[in-house]
């Protein structure tokens, strides 16, 4: 470095073509070495890694392995990857030096060979990158054609679209192959509008000629593109016609077909039939090793249990998949971060706002390493959901604005951007600006007369909740009796939650009291034994105002909605007159979990079984409402349980 002021970019740019490295290396090194040895070094420097088999298949020596030991043992700048001395690598900057001595027309010719024992050995991605090395498209075609199917299988989205980028456009469209995992791909990353061009090439360029090997890929694309554009009857026979075709090792796409019969089934109500598809694909794709796609249904598999109300054992079957130690990472990624995506749902449901916020933002990192978009619109939901419950309107707006973006550019406008739309208009609402939010509803043309889906439920709960608030109740409750039918019709029972809820305001409104007293305890009766208490929480004074008059029916519930609602009052140590009060023996077990022991442990200190502490710590998560032992210590210290 001498002689140079700026040092810091010296080194960030410092390689084995400088001129130093150079001297040193072609001096004090490579000039030592035999003839056949400096060869051999300079034909294999084009290899990210080595091994005595693809060594020998691009230099033609049979003793490529003899010679990797040698240089090894001579400390030749060659580093072992793994115990075994299977792989190696060069050292940086002597593989850079390396290359340096190769003749163009050569390094190409050893690029092919590379690539084609990288692609035999089952290699996609080195074979790829060594194809297009070449810059032959012809060969980088051929190669990616091979190598499309293992990419997608393992989601590797990034690395496929990368892919099919560098390829000449005119050669993507004019390959089946190529045109069918495009823009299965785009469509999963980034829209429906990006994947159509390719999608239609495909169908071109097929025909009815089409091999059953590529029939099943195919005919998963047109399932998804139909579902997406609301063609539903046309999507399942897609979907169930590809699910004849794709082979067995197409565990992926075989789960991202079943899901679409389940989302299908979910767009006609039937969310309890839904549920059945998505836990047959789940056990069908995590019994066959396809983590990823196994989540993917996991994923839809716990909202639906949600929406039928079963929010127990929806989360119980979170924690079972977060202790299950067979989940690994792949291709880097914490996929066990995927599990806490529907997990934050749950938790907000609980009015377990810190855990749905670290949840939710864990996952979000992990949709958008992945590239994968509908994960990334849930997180974003959901996060902003949060926000909202928190009053914290300025966060909620900013993840408003930038879901609606994101929906906008990946086409999803209509539905997920009418979610972020509405989250926007009920922040209006929470603030006092009922102005904003009658235009809302106006700028989506919703009438107390329509019949919305369930995926549409949430707009129209801030469109029912803007029609009470201005003083239409009829119209609300007309909506209102419409939205029960198909809610009871379908047993969503999460809905019927809220439905009971804005019924109990609207008869309240009209004076029928003992009519708003029945839906409300309809409501307490549904939400007490699962745990959901953000749906009452959301309905503000008027359901705070009411809730005393139904104590009765889940009072360790009721108070603790009670409390909630006035979270500044004092609470005494037993929380009693909130919720049903910890023995002593409780309150000793609690403060031995703040502090970190096992359940083992606690039975030594307290002189129990083990059994005795698990059943005191069963009846700790019952009266404080909550599952586990990290949101029970949450929940002591918010009451002032823990000294």
């Amino acid at each position: 470095m001498r002689g140079r002021e700026d040092h810091e970019a010296f080194i960030r740019d410092f390689s084995g073509s400088h001129r130093f490295v150079i001297d040193y290396l072609a001096d004090e090194v490579f000039s030592q070495q035999a003839e056949d040895l400096r060869q051999f070094l300079c034909e294999t420097a084009i290899l990210d890694r080595l091994s005595p088999a693809l060594c020998q298949a691009i230099t033609g020596r049979s003793d490529s392995a003899a010679l990797l030991r040698m240089l090894e043992e001579a400390n030749l700048f060659l580093i072992p990857l793994d115990d075994q001395r299977t792989w190696y690598r060069y050292h940086p900057l002597f593989q850079d030096f390396l290359r340096t001595r190769l003749d163009e027309h050569f390094r190409t010719e050893l690029h092919k060979k590379a690539s084609q024992w990288f692609l035999a050995n089952g290699y996609a991605y080195e074979a790829v990158n060594h194809a297009l090395s070449t810059g032959d498209m012809d060969l980088a075609e051929q190669v990616i054609s091979q190598a499309v199917k293992e990419a997608f299988q393992q989601a590797a989205f990034p690395s496929l679209i990368s892919w099919l980028e560098v390829l000449p456009e005119e050669r993507v469209l004019a390959n089946p192959v190529l045109a069918i995992y495009k823009s299965l791909t785009l469509f999963i990353t980034r829209s429906l509008e990006e994947a159509l061009p390719y999608g239609l090439a495909a169908e071109k360029l097929i025909g009815s000629d089409l091999q059953s090997a590529l029939q099943g890929q195919f005919l998963s694309l047109k399932a998804h593109m139909a579902m997406c554009v609301g063609q539903l009857e046309e999507a399942v026979q897609y979907a169930r016609e590809a699910l004849e075709y794709l082979e067995e090792e197409q565990h992926l796409l075989h789960n991202l077909t079943l899901n679409v019969l389940g989302q299908v089934l979910e767009m006609k109500g039937e969310v309890a039939s839904a549920v059945e598809i998505y836990r047959q694909a789940f056990e069908y794709g995590w019994q066959a090793g396809d983590h990823l796609g196994a989540l993917v249904v996991f994923t839809n598999l716990v909202f639906s249990l949600n929406e039928l109300g079963r929010r127990r054992e929806a989360t119980a079957g979170c924690q079972r998949l977060v202790a299950d130690d067979k989940l690994p990472a792949e291709h880097g990624l914490p996929l066990k971060d995927a599990i806490y995506l529907p997990w934050s749902l749950l938790e907000f449901e609980a009015n377990n706002l810190d855990l749905a916020f670290e949840y939710s933002e864990r996952t979000l990192k992990l949709a958008q390493a992945v590239n994968f978009t509908p994960a990334t619109i849930w997180a974003q939901y959901i996060l902003a959901f949060v926000h909202l419950a928190k009053g914290e309107l300025e966060a909620m707006r900013e993840l408003t604005r930038q879901g609606r973006e994101f929906a906008s550019q990946t086409g999803r406008e209509t539905l997920q951007g009418a979610w972020f739309a509405a989250l926007e208009a009920q922040a209006s609402l929470d603030s006092g600006d009922l102005p904003a939010a009658l235009r809302w509803a106006d700028s989506m043309g919703y009438t107390p007369q329509d019949s919305p889906s369930h995926w549409m439920d949430q707009p129209y709960f801030t469109y029912l909740r803007s029609l009470l608030r201005s003083g239409q109740v009829e119209a609300a409750q007309t909506l209102l009796n419409t939205m029960e039918a198909l809610a009871e019709q379908d047993g969503r029972q999460r809905k019927l939650i809220t439905i009971y809820l804005l019924q109990a305001l609207a008869c309240q409104a009209n004076g029928e009291k003992e009519t708003a007293r029945e839906r409300l305890s309809r409501a307490v009766e549904l939400a007490a034994p699962e745990g959901y208490r953000r749906a009452f929480l959301d309905e503000g004074q008027g359901i705070q105002q009411l809730l005393p008059q139904v104590r009765h029916i889940a009072p360790a519930f009721v108070d603790e909605l009670l409390f909630a609602f006035r979270p500044s009052e004092p609470v005494p140590a037993s929380a009693e007159g909130f919720m049903e009060a910890l023995t002593e023996r409780e309150l000793e077990v609690l403060e031995l979990v703040a502090k970190g022991l096992s359940n083992r442990e606690i039975a030594e200190v307290l002189y129990v079984t083990l059994g005795t502490t698990k059943k005191h710590l069963n009846n700790i998560f019952s009266k404080l409402y909550v599952e586990s032992r990290t949101q029970a210590v949450a929940k002591a210290r918010e009451l002032g349980l823990l000294k």
